[in-house]
């Protein structure tokens, strides 16, 4: 059985259950966390804001059914980084992206659904940029891909980059944060 959350949903059950739970996880308005129930599954979602602009949302939870989360285009309006650690998910219909793998999300100008899977640890890390945030720090970089420049001037059909593996190095930032 799959469950089905449109728009915010899921992280608006998620805030409701957290504030009737373990309020005290709402009292910092710039590092909440938000628990799952027990009949969704188990863990939580960490949303950190940072004073530069960059905000970053650390995921350890394990669901006990799929769950997909089915997003309005306008509901997409950053840049995000998604590094997932011990993970399967699904973008639409399309590829499922793996664990130990790293993908770039545009603000999407489309509708989109994220699958993520049943009885499986999910740990991953996303970092959302504003564009022009994005874009700032990529001026002047020589070696800022031709798919990325592209996605940051507004031109793409497709709104990710292909998923590229995490190197060691990488994984040890991550497990640091």
């Amino acid at each position: 059985m799959t469950i089905t959350f449109q728009d915010g949903e899921l992280r608006q059950l998620l805030r409701e259950h957290v504030q009737r739970t373990q309020p005290e996880l709402l009292a910092h308005g710039h590092d909440q966390t938000l628990t799952y129930p027990d009949w969704l599954g188990t863990g939580h979602k960490r949303d950190i804001e940072l004073p530069s602009g960059i905000s970053l949302t650390l995921h350890r939870y394990r669901l006990h059914q799929n769950l997909v989360q089915a997003c309005a285009a306008e509901q997409a309006d950053c840049f995000e980084f998604v590094f997932n650690l011990t993970t399967h998910s699904q973008y639409n219909e399309g590829p499922v992206f793996c664990d130990r793998h790293a993908h770039l999300l545009a603000p999407e100008g489309q509708d989109s659904r994220w699958r993520e899977f049943a009885n499986q640890d999910y740990l991953a890390v996303d970092i959302h940029l504003d564009p022009p945030l994005l874009k700032a720090l990529s001026e002047g970089h020589s070696t800022v891909p031709k798919l990325l420049q592209n996605l940051l001037n507004g031109e793409y059909t497709f709104p990710f980059i292909d998923p590229v593996a995490i190197t060691p190095a990488m994984q040890t930032a991550l497990w640091q944060m």
